[in-house]
């Protein structure tokens, strides 16, 4: 996942206190401990086809993945 402002600065310092490969795997085993937050951007939920599927099948996941707009209102009717 691509880093934040925070996260590159953190990983530079990282790098160039114990080396480069050493470093970045100090920051990820800090990150993934909980030691530092907040410096991986979150998913943003963009679609990705897997590489066995065809696109009929993508757009089929997909379509039934993503949020329909005025479901919430419809859904909110039934009950």
């Amino acid at each position: 996942m691509p880093l934040t402002k925070k996260g590159k600065k953190i990983m530079k310092a990282m790098k160039k206190e114990y080396g480069s490969k050493q470093g970045e795997k100090v920051f990820y085993a800090s990150k993934n401990k909980g030691k530092i937050k907040g410096v991986e951007k979150a998913y943003l939920g963009k679609a990705i086809r897997q590489p066995s599927e065809t696109d009929k099948e993508f757009k089929m996941r997909h379509e039934f993945h993503t949020a329909t707009p005025g479901m919430d209102d419809y859904i909110k009717d039934l009950l």
